[in-house]
Formats: structure tokens, sequence, C-alpha cells
């Protein structure tokens, strides 16, 4: 799952979980389970303009999703990431590898 490179992650376990499975090369998508888990931590929709849904439609309808589970799942993340206000500019850049 890790690579031998050495890798910061942030101390807090939100940052640390979203760090670790998003940056490890394994496709969430497949697996039912792997996929919610990502939904919860991480988040299918994406946050770019012009893409408000990401791949959270294409994975729902994979594993066969309901809407009202879809709109759980939304739920979960956002109160996940609730849990840690995100970094700040600073922050960020003394965690990335050098």
């Amino acid at each position: 799952m890790f690579s031998n490179a050495p890798l910061q992650f942030p101390s807090d376990p939100v940052g640390f979980l979203t760090s670790v499975l998003s940056t490890d090369s394994r496709d969430f998508s497949i697996s039912r389970g792997d996929a919610v888990l990502y939904a919860v931590i991480c988040g299918w929709d994406s946050d770019e303009e012009g893409d408000p849904e990401g791949a959270m439609d294409e994975v729902a309808s994979r594993h066969g999703w309901s809407p009202e589970f879809v709109t759980k799942l939304r739920r979960l993340h956002a109160q996940f990431v609730a849990l840690v206000p995100p970094p700040t500019m600073q922050q960020s850049q003394e965690m990335m590898p050098s």
C-alpha cells in the first residue's frame, strides 16, 4: 500500500486518512466496501468547477446505491471533513515531501 519513499502525512486523523487513501494507487471504486470508505473519507464528488458530481454517479451506479444512500454518504463525508479545519497554505506546504 505504501511506497518506500518517505512521505509526510498530516498529523490530524482526517488529513492523515485522506492523504493515505488519495495517495494510494489502488482503485477504491471497485470494491463496495472500499468505495464506501472512500466516499466518507475523501468523497467521490469533484471540487472542480464544471464537474459538480465528480465520480459519485458512476460509483453509485456500479454498486447499485440508492439516491438516499448517496445523500447519506455525502452527509457523512461533510461531517468527517468538518472534524478538523483544513490546513492553512503554510501548513500544506510544510506537509509536502521535500
